[in-house]
């Protein structure tokens, strides 16, 4: 299935029972149920459901195979052609999910109801499903895209709006892949100074299936551009604690400084985006460095590089860099070429 904007579902309301398969398993963050009565309500109406616990753990390969035995039992009657897996939850729940739906009956029908913003604009329209290995993130997984992804307003809203903010990056990230309208820096930044994040929300969303059009599968290199500000970002990420959208906000900073050393971006663009991305997704770092905060290691930065395999190969890191706003290239780093950068950056000494 090619992936495209035209199978996201933008309401105020969840999707009536009606519209998913009679044999349909949900599969929901069970946090969910407090939440609020329409959530409690809607969860209740499907026979089959599992709840689970949100978070990376829900992921892990060595606990997989029980949770894969309490699902089969719930649907076990249910015909191939009957089955169908709804996810109900952030990004962890919509992994793990569509890696249940991957491989019952070698693949059956995955829809996805996405509650937390970083996963209504980034993960739950990758295709990419996962589980994790020991320590290393996203080891095992296959390709299987949403047939529906339904993005509900008032779900996404009941949210803090400080977890609106975290992804904020992951917008101003698509912003910066293209030279849409929209992506102007001055509309992008009354939108996000009025925390209204689903305002622009299908227009960012498009920027990401214009890409995935070109490349599903990331068998070109082209579907390797969202990975723009990631490359550190997981770096930050854990050896700073951060949450991610805060360390994506810092990764795009060492990204667009890195590009106007190495590819001659613009100051201008650098300077301004940078100042967008601290105002708006990483407010504690009004300095752009990293002074207040436990110095990097670079034996503990080398190892986070090669353990990201999404990222990393034998050759080196794959960085992607921006030439110019909407026009990004990824190139093949050597660790020492990103450990002369961090230090140049003040990120360690």
């Amino acid at each position: 299935m090619v992936p495209s904007i035209e199978n996201c579902r933008f309401s105020t309301r969840l999707p009536s029972r009606k519209t998913f398969r009679p044999g349909a398993i949900l599969i929901y963050d069970r946090r969910l149920e407090g939440i609020s009565p329409s959530l409690r309500h809607f969860i209740r109406q499907f026979k089959n459901r599992y709840g689970v616990k949100a978070g990376e753990s829900l992921k892990s390969l060595d606990h997989f195979p029980k949770h894969f035995s309490k699902i089969s039992k719930i649907i076990g009657g249910v015909k191939k052609q009957e089955a169908q897996v709804i996810a109900l939850g952030g990004g962890s729940v919509g992994d793990f999910a569509g890696f249940v739906a991957s491989v019952y009956h070698r693949g059956v029908d995955f829809q996805q109801i996405p509650t937390t913003w970083l996963a209504a604009i980034d993960s739950a329209h990758g295709g990419k499903t996962a589980l994790n290995s020991g320590e290393v993130k996203n080891q095992l997984g296959t390709f299987h895209f949403a047939s529906k992804i339904y993005l509900v307003k008032t779900i996404l809203k009941q949210q803090d709006q400080r977890l609106e903010r975290q992804a904020f990056a992951e917008h101003i990230k698509h912003a910066l892949l293209c030279r849409r309208p929209w992506a102007q820096i001055e509309i992008m930044g009354n939108s996000l100074e009025k925390s209204d994040l689903w305002a622009q929300l299908r227009e960012s969303i498009e920027v990401k299936y214009s890409i995935l059009k070109k490349d599903p599968k990331e068998t070109k290199g082209i579907r390797s551009h969202l990975n723009l500000g990631h490359s550190m970002g997981h770096v930050f990420e854990v050896l700073l604690n951060l949450s991610h959208g805060e360390a994506v906000a810092l990764g795009l900073i060492f990204a667009l400084r890195f590009s106007q050393k190495k590819f001659g971006l613009s100051e201008k663009t650098c300077e301004q985006w940078c100042q967008l991305i601290v105002k708006t997704s990483a407010p504690r770092f009004k300095a752009l460095q990293l002074r207040s905060q436990k110095e990097l290691k670079l034996n503990q930065v080398k190892a986070l590089l090669f353990k990201d395999k999404k990222e990393s190969s034998r050759d080196g890191v794959g960085f992607v860099f921006l030439q110019a706003k909407g026009r990004p290239k990824k190139v093949n780093l050597n660790v020492q070429s990103l450990l002369s950068e961090l230090k140049r950056q003040g990120f360690i000494r």
